[in-house]
């Protein structure tokens, strides 16, 4: 109970850590969603949109949806996030594969001892690779669960149910589990332990039954006739084409892989094959299972992620061989404490590992960052690229119904289709990067998302290996107003005729401007200059400033607007000039000559004292003012908008040149705003 208890706590921890997943696990994760919130609507299901290269079975994701249902409708009905129905289901599926650890852990302590066990299920909980892929979504995973029981039945010597777990592994999961079940299979028809005409009768029976069950349930699902397990081997293995996705020297699962997830358990494997011959009889299967895949180019750890178990075994075999002696001879305790210290070596490891596997999912974070930094009533379709798709978005991370999520490749960088979305998630390394200069002019960066770059060293610092991170997505949100259309308005979003003819007429209709305006806010409908873009004139830009002449042109009306209608007043921005001055309610009748600002100009105020004697001098010259808004005292405080530092007060007589004190509106958002 303990050692199930410390597998599943450390697998929980990693869960947490690491919540989100990779494209490995996308269609098993997509496929437990969509069985979970759209049931028997097939149609709305995220593989018939995306297909992957290959199909995949449902019949796994069937079952992990079937146990963490009451658990997701307990969270839906408390209105949790929608991520805590991911973490259910990880953890379901993290729950099945500690089951069949245990039992394999139980039938290990059986047939070689307690003390084995104990160093087996030490060794296990301290090493990182095997307990990070107990809650992934990969179809591995699903396949681990099998595994582990059918090898716990072979220690059994419990054929029968051998064959159908085995059975269901190899003929739904991984038909490439064969390598290592096989072998195991085969040397108990040859030394007798089961007959042939037994053996032949429960293959036929149990995989025929299998490849009944899930040809029936996955073509349902999928539309057409199928058996995905087939397809996959025949892609994979007949047509060789996982090459496409990279190749590894022929040894590489000895030299990297193995020593990776054994970590400093590897050092002690080859003495338990030593000083004991079952081991070697235990662990065949596993070499031969390496040996055979090291024969494919495409390599992937986690193709061999069954036979950790066993050469953990063998490991734990030789800490207890050398634990036994460590009272004969000091030599002996030495061994002991080396025995002992490497489970702390491999905690290390796993401490490192962690922390970079954990910052490796950018797609993820972004996503999750859009929803907190945007208001979830606000009008919002995302585009998600291919880097985000592929690390840690999937739909339990769409929390809000209202919002429109994208995931179509291929899109033109810049182009009329990505130009629509109110929000993109864009892969690049820096915001000066070619991929964000389509972007430049019309939206504006809300985040850069950083993922793991490398690992640094220094001594010096404790602890002295670091995480380094680069930047590796960007959220940007459109600012161009006019260029955001309805998600859905393209027919094809990878059609670029479509997507431009789309693009064309949103900028025609009226609807997509904002009708919600409050009051005396610039109406672009409005504007002549708005109207000449609206109807494909080019608007003229001057050397001086980038901005276009539509900013400007909103930029005067709001100046002009708030003039017009608003007496001067203090501006309650840090960026607008503080303006205060002092009127009586009843003036005096001969305070004349006030200036009189007109719409669009700057006004010109300064600090006047004008006696009565310059009054009446100069009435002859200046037109009669309105009574009301003037004073001859009128003091004014001016603060840089920059700086932020207040300027000495100015006191100066009419005839000099007042220093012209801009008004301006505060700023919001708008089209214009260029990505920083």
């Amino acid at each position: 109970m303990i050692a199930q208890s410390l597998v599943g706590g450390v697998a929980l921890g990693h869960l947490i850590l690491a919540p989100y997943t990779k494209v490995e696990e996308s269609f098993n994760i997509q496929a437990c969603h969509d069985i979970l919130y759209h049931g028997p609507f097939f149609s709305e299901y995220d593989h018939h949109e995306y297909p992957g290269v290959v199909p995949r079975s449902f019949l796994g994701p069937a079952v992990v949806s079937a146990l963490a249902l009451p658990f997701i409708t307990v969270a839906r009905v408390m209105n949790f996030n929608k991520l805590y129905s991911q973490y259910i289901v990880r953890l379901v599926l993290s729950s099945l594969v500690v089951f069949a650890w245990t039992r394999f852990y139980h039938q290990v302590k059986k047939g070689f001892g307690i003390g084995v066990g104990v160093w087996f299920a030490a060794i296990t909980v301290t090493q990182f690779h095997f307990m990070y892929y107990l809650s992934r979504t990969l179809p591995n995973t699903f396949a681990l669960v099998f595994a582990l029981l059918a090898t716990s039945y072979w220690l059994e010597q419990n054929h029968q149910s051998f064959i159908i777990v085995s059975g269901i592994g190899v003929v739904v999961f991984r038909i490439d589990l064969a390598l290592m079940l096989g072998p195991m299979i085969v040397h108990d028809l040859f030394t007798k332990r089961i007959s042939f005409k037994s053996l032949l009768c429960h293959l036929v029976v149990v995989g025929g039954a299998v490849m009944v069950v899930t040809v029936a349930i996955d073509s349902l699902f999928w539309g057409r006739i199928l058996w995905p397990e087939g397809e996959v081997f025949y892609f994979n293995t007949v047509l060789n084409q996982s090459h496409q996705w990279g190749t590894l020297p022929l040894l590489w699962y000895f030299y990297s892989a193995l020593p990776r997830a054994l970590g400093a358990s590897c050092l002690f494997v080859p003495l338990g094959l030593m000083v004991d011959k079952r081991m070697q009889l235990l662990t065949a299967p596993a070499f031969i299972m390496v040996v055979l895949f090291s024969f494919l180019p495409h390599k992937e750890l986690r193709f061999i992620i069954y036979t950790v178990p066993l050469f953990n075994v063998a490991a734990a075999n030789a800490c207890q061989y050398i634990y036994v002696r460590c009272r004969r001879s000091t030599r002996w305790s030495m061994l002991s404490v080396v025995a002992g210290g490497h489970l702390l070596l491999n905690c290390l490891l796993t401490a490192l590992l962690a922390s970079a596997s954990a910052a490796n999912y950018p797609g993820g974070v972004a996503l999750t960052r859009l929803h907190e930094l945007v208001p979830p009533s606000a009008q919002v379709s995302v585009h998600i690229d291919n880097l985000a798709a592929q690390s840690g978005v999937t739909r339990f991370l769409q929390q809000h119904s209202q919002w429109h999520y994208n995931k179509t490749e291929n899109l033109k960088p810049g182009g009329p289709e990505l130009r629509s979305f109110s929000h993109l998630l864009v892969e690049a390394k820096t915001k000066y990067a070619y991929n964000l200069k389509h972007y430049t002019d019309t939206h504006q960066i809300l985040e850069a998302i950083e993922a793991f770059s490398h690992l640094s060293f220094n001594y010096q610092q404790f602890p002295p290996v670091k995480v380094r991170m680069k930047p590796a997505l960007f959220i940007l949100e459109n600012q161009k107003i006019e260029d955001i259309v309805a998600y859905g308005r393209f027919d094809d979003p990878g059609d670029d005729d479509s997507a431009a003819a789309a693009a064309a007429a949103a900028l025609d209709n009226e609807d997509i401007n904002d009708t919600t305006r409050p009051p005396g806010e610039y109406d672009e409908t409005s504007d002549p200059v708005y109207n000449e873009q609206m109807n494909g004139d080019k608007i003229p830009v001057t050397k001086k400033s980038p901005k276009s002449s539509l900013k400007k042109s909103k930029k005067k009306a709001e100046t002009a607007e708030k003039v017009e209608d608003h007496p001067i007043k203090e501006a309650d921005t840090e960026d607008t000039k503080k303006i205060s001055h002092k009127v009586p309610q009843n003036p005096p009748s001969d305070v004349k000559n006030p200036i009189k600002p007109r719409a669009g100009e700057k006004i010109d105020v300064g600090l006047q004292n004008i006696s009565q004697k310059e009054t009446t001098k100069d009435s002859d010259a200046q037109p009669a003012d309105p009574p009301g808004n003037t004073n001859s005292d009128i003091k004014i405080e001016s603060v840089d908008s920059t700086s932020k530092k207040h300027k000495k007060k100015v006191s100066q007589p009419v005839e000099h040149k007042t220093k012209p004190v801009e008004i301006r509106k505060k700023r919001t958002p708008n089209v214009e705003d260029n990505v920083t």
